[in-house]
């Protein structure tokens, strides 16, 4: 891919990484959306836990981090 490519590649990236952050802090950290999404609101709180550090990450990430390192360890033996 060229230059330009893998810009907008990044430019979506960032997008959507600015509209999480933007959902957490709206919906799931005690925001006015919290009553009209309690269950957005739950899960988005329990992800911010997480990333502060103050929660337990969730089954699937744990899951999804092994596998990955599994991977990165094969790809390295060969």
């Amino acid at each position: 891919m060229h230059v330009i490519e893998w810009t907008f590649v990044y430019l979506i990236i960032s997008a959507l990484v600015a509209g999480g952050v933007l959902a957490v802090v709206a919906i799931g950290m005690q925001g006015k959306l919290r009553e009209r999404f309690p269950k957005v609101a739950d899960r988005l709180a329990r992800t911010a836990q997480a990333l502060n550090g103050d929660g337990e990450p969730p089954a699937k990430f744990e899951r999804f981090v092994e596998k990955a390192s599994q991977y990165q360890q094969r790809v390295r033996t060969h």
